[in-house]
């Protein structure tokens, strides 16, 4: 159940692989809610540059509905926009401001979108429904990719082979689903434990970390077609992947700071740690090309290069009295 809010004031730091040029963070858009005089929210995105500054006046985006806490925006690479859900509908922001992108058809509401393989997926419920269901918007129009998924928080993912995917969790199981694969993509169900939220695929592998009590941490295996499954138990709880993010490998959340991995693999003896105190849940925004943003609560956090492994400076974004973070795009 990736969680939380949204936020970012930063200062870009450059770094010189050995083989690649000078890199820095990239840009944010900061979306945010404020009161409305009719006694709702409004929406608005604000683009910063990496060290914190405005980079423009805000764009007014709208009436806010029911959405997700998580994935409430997406960036489209090949259009080079953001896209965001207003709930009742999805807008597109671009230089200049923003427009209609699509409409949600009545009486549904999309809580969250995710931008897979250049098309636009998201998870959308109608009133008095207990699940989420997953749409397409293609050529214009809506279409139905999976309406049977099980109670739980959906979270949209690339699955094996860049395959648009379900996971669904709940506070002791998890489920994936592999969306528009005919039925050849099918993993074991997740249990024993307590997901962390989050969910990576490594050469087709599944990949949760999970809780199980005060004591164990660890991550659970899940292998396609439901050929098997595997756990590896933490030797501390310190050491521990809470999360896990997709970068050129992929990278572990920890409470002593981002914990490498050799395929499925965690680096215990290398860890990078954190260069400022955890104050809360830290949740990963960002595809890590190269850089992801780790928020550390609604307002604070700090950039971190999949690539190379380096943080750049940690960051802490300030808004009007009364308005409120609610994502954070970061554009590389």
């Amino acid at each position: 159940m990736p969680g939380g809010i949204f936020v970012a004031i930063i200062a870009a730091i450059g770094f010189v692989g050995i083989f690649h040029p000078v890199q820095r963070p990239g840009t944010l858009m900061v979306i945010y809610a404020s009161a409305s005089s009719e006694g709702g929210e409004t929406l608005w995105a604000a683009p910063y540059y990496a060290d914190g500054r405005r980079e423009g006046a805000p764009v007014r985006l709208g009436p806010l509905g029911l959405v997700a806490q998580t994935q409430i925006d997406t960036f489209d690479p090949k259009q080079q926009v953001l896209l965001i859900t207003l709930g009742s509908a999805i807008r597109a922001v671009t230089g200049s401001g923003s427009q209609l992108f699509a409409r949600v058809p009545d009486p549904w509401t999309a809580l969250s979108i995710r931008w897979i393989s250049g098309v636009l997926y998201a998870v959308v419920e109608r009133p008095g429904q207990s699940h989420g269901s997953v749409w397409k918007f293609q050529a214009g129009t809506w279409r139905v990719v999976d309406n049977r998924l099980p109670e739980g928080i959906v979270t949209l993912v690339k699955g094996p082979k860049n395959l648009p995917t379900a996971w669904v969790a709940g506070p002791h199981h998890a489920s994936t689903y592999v969306l528009e694969s005919s039925g050849r993509w099918r993993y074991p169900e997740f249990r024993g434990g307590s997901p962390g939220g989050t969910v990576a695929f490594f050469h087709h592998a599944e990949l949760v970390p999970y809780a199980k009590g005060a004591r164990e941490f660890g991550q659970w295996i899940g292998f396609p077609n439901l050929s098997g499954m595997r756990r590896v138990i933490f030797p501390k709880a310190s050491q521990a992947a809470l999360g896990i993010v997709e970068g050129d490998r992929l990278w572990g959340i920890g409470a002593l700071g981002m914990i490498p991995y050799q395929g499925l693999s965690p680096r215990l003896t290398d860890i990078r740690r954190w260069p400022m105190a955890i104050e809360t849940t830290l949740v990963p925004v960002g595809s890590g090309a190269p850089w992801l943003v780790i928020l550390d609560g609604p307002s604070q956090g700090i950039w971190f290069d999949t690539r190379t492994g380096q943080f750049g400076p940690p960051f802490t974004i300030i808004l009007p009295a009364g308005d409120v973070v609610r994502a954070v795009a970061v554009k590389a």
